[in-house]
């Protein structure tokens, strides 16, 4: 969520059960949507242990021949309920005219062979600027409230899609096995051979199609061991104990700001901390972003976009400057795995509200598809693209971004576009928040994108018969009809 949040403080394992107002106290907005972040939890658990993770509400979500004959197939109408999470699927669709649809990727044309449709689902923010009702005219449409929206996909994984991604899970993890102390050894080789061994499976249940009654559990299994190599950050800012001036800040202490920030560190290209994956960083939670206003204009000899605006933004922490870096996104890169083009603001002309963007690579973006600027703030150690290389480290080595704020990856981590961590900085402590070990910050997996999957059907297809399903998954029918 990239909303203009102070910090986010659900944490499942404290166990609590209800946010307590108190009188002639301030209400941050943390503590409310802590509330809402505690019932979810309580509801979509219960789900879960009166019923299962994945199942349909009668033939919801089945997949069938396309009646219009055409060389996809269709989804039904229906509740599909995915780790509690209420997915709804109002009319009968197909593959390519989902509600959620995939925007122009061969990666995600409907397979020419054999594989695994399954249902991904997740939570996205959404502001005012994607959403415009949620402005009360009444007050004059100002912003005030944001949503969280739950989204899904039907997506397929064919045996090519499988092993390009498991490999890369299975590098992370001989790399976490070749460092880890020999007593930590055993749990790593355990995932890598359920890894392995789920891969094989897999292999067989689509040679064999359609296949045994266990083959459902090997795809419930294969979806999951694509986040067996979740990327672990640790974060820090070390105090300066001779430092007691609250009115001064200085200079050796680690978190010098006068601001109080919620530093937010996403993930821009997927791989591994090869040269592949890099990050991008945001002091406001990447939540200055501004709507598009018609198409950005591309120069082809320049390699420059000119972009016009909404708004330029009210102050100069909600606005632009020259030099900053920008992402020109939208639901066509928030719905595909494909990070979004970044460049630097050369120039701004505030009368007319555009913008220059100098790109520093070429690309084949389709420009018509970007409806959002949204503001990064890294600046030192980019390199050409304006993102920070993922540089993993089990040593003291740390990856400074601003104002004394460090953190570091670990080694052996699977990173994907899109997965983030939040790190509240506070002036008052002049540390961050983060949790803390025996050894020092503790190494946590991303905040989000939580992604949740669940198997529908093997499926096969050829140019004689068509296409020919095997369903996964339960049903559950209404107690009373």
């Amino acid at each position: 969520m990239n909303g203009d949040f102070a910090r986010v403080t659900f944490d499942s394992a404290a166990r609590f059960s209800r946010v307590l107002l108190q009188q002639g106290r301030i209400l941050l907005e943390a503590d409310f949507n802590e509330q809402s972040a505690i019932h979810h939890h309580f509801l979509r658990s219960l789900i879960v242990d009166l019923i299962g993770r994945h199942w349909r509400a009668g033939d919801s979500f089945t997949l069938a021949v396309d009646p219009q004959g055409t060389a996809d197939f269709s989804i039904s109408a229906g509740h599909f309920y995915l780790d509690g999470i209420l997915c709804e699927n109002d009319s009968a669709c197909s593959y390519a005219t989902q509600p959620w649809p995939y925007f122009p990727d061969a990666e995600h044309e409907p397979p020419t062979a054999g594989g695994l449709a399954y249902l991904e689902c997740w939570e996205r923010h959404v502001s005012a600027l994607q959403y415009p009702g949620l402005r009360e005219v009444a007050l004059g449409g100002i912003d005030t409230a944001s949503r969280a929206q739950i989204v899904w996909q039907v997506r397929v994984a064919s045996q090519p899609w499988v092993d390009a991604h498991l490999a890369l899970v299975l590098g992370a993890l001989q790399l976490r096995l070749a460092i880890a102390k020999p007593e930590d050894r055993p749990p790593i080789q355990l995932v890598i051979d359920h890894v392995t061994n789920t891969q094989t499976a897999f292999t067989n249940a689509l040679a064999n199609f359609p296949g045994a009654a266990g083959d459902c559990a090997t795809a419930g299994d294969l979806l999951d061991a694509l986040d067996a190599a979740r990327p672990l950050m640790r974060a820090r800012a070390v105090h300066d104990a001779t430092e007691d001036d609250p009115c001064s800040l200085s200079a050796d202490a680690a978190f010098r700001s006068r601001e109080n920030q919620l530093y937010r560190i996403e993930v821009h290209d997927s791989g591994l901390a090869d040269g592949h994956a890099t990050i991008k960083w945001s002091r406001e939670n990447a939540s200055v972003v501004f709507a598009i206003r018609g198409a950005p204009k591309l120069d082809v000899e320049s390699n420059s976009i000119s972009v016009s605006l909404e708004s330029l933004g009210h102050d100069h922490r909600t606005g632009l400057c020259e030099g900053q870096w920008v992402e020109l996104t939208g639901d066509a890169f928030e719905f595909t795995p494909v990070a979004p083009p970044l460049g630097q603001v050369s120039k701004i002309d505030r009368t007319r509200q555009t913008i220059v963007i100098q790109l520093q690579q070429k690309t084949t973006v389709d420009f018509a598809h970007c409806t959002l600027l949204k503001r990064w703030d890294q600046h030192d150690g980019v390199n050409a693209a304006g993102v920070l290389q993922v540089e993993e480290h089990n040593s003291p080595i740390w990856l400074p971004l601003e104002r004394g704020v460090e953190v570091q990856f670990r080694v052996g981590g699977y990173y994907r576009t899109g997965d983030y961590w939040l790190v509240p900085a506070r002036v008052a402590s002049r540390d961050v928040g983060w949790p803390q070990t025996a050894g020092g910050p503790a190494a946590i997996p991303p905040h989000g994108v939580q992604r949740h999957r669940a198997a529908l059907a093997y499926f096969k297809r050829d140019a004689a018969d068509g296409w020919e399903f095997g369903r996964c998954g339960c049903s559950m029918l209404p107690l009373c009809p």
